[in-house]
């Protein structure tokens, strides 16, 4: 073993002490048959000071110690050095592998300044560990930007499992092929922007078992991630916005696990354009849908929705150009008032549509079904207390030949380009209601 192969591995009891001369560092290994280290070390260099006298009282050749150093460069015993990189950071290479070891942080009471809460990550072959900050409201967070551009890995540690929520941008940008974070097993929140803009293919979240609530941007633009299984994310309850947003790789994916979740936030899954089928069927506490619900999804043939739900609204862009949808079961908005903007705009490959069980909703956005050009069948008999249709409706839905609006017994306005294009359709309306859509 080397000094910082135990160091990481045995966790050793540190008693620092100072005086005119230094600091004086007691090191003890409780765990392991080696003698205590006791000397005294420069206030600034108590790292490489300890390699030093660890190398020596154990016997380390000095060639088996190999230190690289950026910034200011603190002289150690035996040609060994530790130096700091920024203002908080103790690195040192051991055998061509890279420990870097945070010194003492400021930490709210909830948390122990000395926890061992350690990041690794690998470069050319050599091992990176690091700390990170927590914040004022005892989260973690983790700013990549200094990682070196070749990284490959990276993996959050947390063997006492202390962390129970995580910052805004933790890991964002990083640009990682690949990322684990075992550590994360008691977390309950997640803030905004976690892992987005990485290359990784998939990611194990199997950990976050505890999470209650996610925030924008999870995983946003991870455009190589090819599966996710969130089965295990049975706490959850509430999503933000973009989660898993422009991940245009992902073909896989399992959500059975979010039973419990009641809202989701704008841009769920939107321009994940290899997704072809998705099964929304257990999310039974669906309480509310944002906007761009799946938008631009180009390859999605099949969404299968809860049969129950209590949403009071169909958001805008609800699968707004889904180009190649088939199917999609709607029961889940009978208890709906109003249709947003853009619903199943250019859905272009759908035939047939049953809104039988919308009878409860009063209005309807622009470009209702604009541009569904295979649609054939369209069921709207719930449709008896839409007061107003805004602009566009059904705009260019070319292959409609009989459409029976005569439902539409509260209507009071409709608006510009009312069937636009629907050329040779057969109409029926109530006739009491006739003057509304003469000259549309």
């Amino acid at each position: 073993y080397s000094f910082c192969t135990l160091l990481m591995q045995a966790m050793p009891d540190t008693i620092l002490s100072t005086n005119n001369g230094g600091i004086n560092v007691s090191l003890s290994f409780p765990d392991l048959d080696l003698p205590p280290i006791s000397f005294t070390a420069s206030a600034n260099s108590v790292a490489g000071d300890a390699l030093a006298t660890a190398a020596e009282e154990w016997g380390i050749d000095e060639g088996e110690v190999e230190l690289t150093f950026s910034g200011d460069v603190i002289p150690a015993k035996k040609r060994l050095h530790s130096c700091l990189v920024g203002s908080d950071t103790e690195m040192v290479v051991v055998k061509k592998k890279m420990f870097v070891f945070s010194k003492e942080r400021i930490c709210n009471s909830d948390h122990n300044s000395n926890e061992k809460v350690l990041f690794e990550y690998q470069k050319q072959g050599c091992i990176y560990f690091d700390t990170p900050t927590f914040a004022t409201d005892g989260s973690i967070d983790f700013d990549p930007s200094w990682l070196p551009n070749d990284v490959g890995a990276v993996s959050f540690i947390n063997p006492s499992q202390s962390v129970v929520s995580v910052g805004s941008s933790f890991l964002n940008g990083g640009a990682l092929s690949e990322i684990s974070i075992p550590g994360m097993s008691n977390v309950t929140s997640i803030s905004n922007s976690f892992l987005g803009f990485n290359s990784i293919r998939s990611i194990d979240v199997s950990c976050l078992g505890n999470v209650q609530t996610i925030g924008n941007t999870f995983l946003y633009c991870c455009e190589s991630i090819t599966a996710f299984d969130a089965s295990a994310l049975q706490n959850l309850t509430l999503i933000g916005d973009s989660f898993l947003e422009t991940c245009w790789s992902l073909t896989d994916i399992n959500l059975s696990g979010l039973v419990n979740v009641t809202a989701i936030g704008d841009d769920f899954l939107s321009t994940c354009k290899l997704l072809t089928q998705l099964d929304l069927s257990g999310m039974i506490n669906l309480c509310f849908i944002g906007s761009g619900f799946l938008f631009d999804c180009s390859e999605l043939v099949s969404v299968t929705l809860p049969d129950e739900s209590n949403m009071k609204a169909v958001p805008d862009s609800f699968l707004c150009k889904c180009n190649s949808l088939q199917h999609v079961s709607l029961s889940c908005f009978k208890n709906a008032t109003t249709i947003g903007d853009d619903f199943l705009n250019n859905a272009r490959s759908i035939s047939m549509v049953d809104l039988s069980a919308f009878s409860m909703v009063t209005s309807i956005g622009y470009n209702f079904m604009a541009s569904c050009k295979a649609v054939k069948e369209l069921n709207l008999s719930g449709f008896r207390n839409v007061e107003t249709i805004e602009d566009n409706f059904l705009d260019t839905c070319t292959s409609i030949k009989d459409l029976d609006l005569s439902c539409l017994k509260s209507i009071v306005s409709v608006g510009c380009y009312f069937l636009y294009s629907c050329t040779g359709i057969n109409l029926i309306i109530d006739e009491d209601k006739r003057h509304l859509f003469d000259g549309l």
